[in-house]
């Protein structure tokens, strides 16, 4: 039976490639439009039932087999049609830079998880088996066809062990080696790649890829591409994927789609939320108001019980006499002093009071509390700059933190983290705020601006998260490989 034949839903046209399995004509599926058609000469019956796995195989690196039979004793495969060039003549053309080769490795490594979570090997994984779309993607192609050349075989095919998805591993660490020094490994391997300039964290992941002993190398593609990913984060930083300008879709493979709205949006709605919640809170706190008092006792000139604006760096002249004053934050103690017809503070008290705090008079004809606000410039003192530099270190470092988790590298901790770094930030901005503005530093809307920044944290970090993991999962088709 001859290719057309065999073939009625496909116009058939020149030979346009051959290797060691077979060769590839150009065709043109009635529905499909332009195809690869492959003609494998005495092919056996174990590849009949893993082409048919492919066949039901759909991954954005694995060249999909749209339909394949039997002519005689050949067998005929119709794939996807590659039109941007192999890996390899890439390669020898014009070089690939290390994080593309890095990138490329990934690419592949997706692709071959998908077929070993169907339960097919590769077996001859290589550049010249590493194929381009005319927008960038690759493919890999030629699964179970032929043992690849002995450069990028694992030793346990040579020995007659046992095959795993082990053994693909191997040969991906080989193509990557030769793509990152520019040479196939010799018997001194690592010395090459220190020779060449590989940094060391990309050349330790390559080595243990290539580990002789199948105990030593990484058990599966998903653990030997987890590894070169936080590789290559830390060589070339958060973006080299997109940098790297190979596309990379690491996404499981399951058949559900990837949906169409916005990553994080319901975090990113949350944080927006809280972060306005927190700035409202702080500034609705209430204004100094009266206060309770005994009528013999009040700094002079001021009603008892009245808001008293103090000047903390001379003595505070008060009336009904000998009295005891002190002053506190929240509830928290500030200084205290103590005389007959004034009260003078220790002198660094000008430094740690702004805006309004808690004035307290106690002497044996009763306690009194009034507000008591400072004269001096509220960012001249502790509470004013402590505030503010709280909260630049809380941005600061929540950027840290969403640099680890844009990288892929966040924990619980970081969460924890977040959490407490957004606690921080909103009591430094209710408390600036209340300085700037003279409002009371009343505790309950402190506390309900820390919670609202935690929130705000950790929302922002979730959205973060969801932003991340959507990009590592889809494919980067906008972006193109440098020709």
């Amino acid at each position: 039976m001859n290719m057309v034949q065999a073939l009625p839903q496909c116009q058939v046209g020149p030979a346009i490639g051959a290797g060691r399995t077979g060769v590839v004509y150009a065709g043109v599926h009635r529905s499909l439009g332009p195809v690869a058609i492959k003609r494998l000469p005495g092919i056996g019956d174990r590849f009949d039932r893993e082409a048919k796995i492919l066949a039901g195989l759909d991954h954005p690196h694995i060249a999909p087999v749209h339909d394949y039979v039997r002519a005689g004793r050949d067998g005929l495969l119709v794939t996807e049609r590659l039109d941007g060039g192999t890996v390899f003549e890439r390669f020898r053309r014009d070089g690939i830079t290390p994080d593309a080769a890095c990138a490329i490795a990934l690419a592949t490594l997706a692709g071959l998880r998908a077929a070993h979570r169907a339960g097919v090997l590769h077996l001859d994984v290589r550049p010249k088996n590493l194929l381009f779309t005319g927008q960038g993607v690759l493919k890999v192609v030629d699964f179970g066809l032929a043992q690849g050349p002995p450069a990028y075989t694992a030793p346990e095919r040579a020995t007659g062990g046992p095959l795993t998805p082990a053994a693909d591993v191997y040969s991906t660490g080989t193509v990557l080696y030769e793509l990152l020094s520019g040479t196939l490994p010799d018997r001194d391997a690592a010395t090459t790649l220190r020779q060449r300039g590989v940094p060391e964290p990309l050349a330790r992941v390559v080595m243990r890829a290539r580990a002789r002993e199948t105990s030593s190398r990484y058990p599966d593609t998903e653990a030997f591409a987890t590894e070169l990913t936080a590789a290559a984060d830390a060589t070339f930083g958060h973006g080299w994927q997109q940098r790297s300008g190979v596309p990379v879709h690491l996404a499981s493979e399951s058949a559900e789609p990837v949906s169409a709205g916005q990553p994080g949006l319901v975090p990113t709605l949350i944080a927006a939320i809280s972060l306005l919640a927190l700035v409202v809170l702080a500034f609705v706190a209430p204004a100094p108001g009266p206060r309770t008092a005994v009528t013999q006792m009040a700094v002079v000139g001021v009603g008892p019980g009245q808001p008293a604006n103090v000047d903390l760096s001379l003595p505070v002249p008060i009336t009904g006499g000998p009295a005891t004053m002190s002053l506190s934050l929240a509830g928290i103690p500030i200084t205290s002093a103590a005389g007959q017809n004034s009260v003078t503070f220790p002198a660094i008290t000008r430094w740690l009071v702004g805006g309004t705090v808690t004035g307290r008079l106690q002497s044996p004809a009763g306690i009194q509390e009034f507000p008591a606000v400072a004269q001096q410039f509220p960012l001249a003192s502790a509470m004013g700059l402590g505030s503010l530099l709280a909260c630049v270190f809380s941005v600061l470092y929540l950027r840290f933190l969403l640099r680890t988790v844009r990288r892929g590298q966040e924990q619980t901790g970081t969460f924890i983290g977040a959490g407490a770094v957004g606690a921080l930030f909103g009591v430094g901005a209710w408390l600036l705020i209340s300085v700037l503005t003279g409002n009371e530093p009343s505790p309950l809307y402190g506390i309900g601006c820390a919670v609202a920044g935690v929130v705000a944290a950790v929302a922002t970090m979730r959205a973060t998260s969801a932003r991340s993991r959507r990009d590592a999962r889809a494919p980067q088709d906008s972006v193109q490989l440098p020709s």
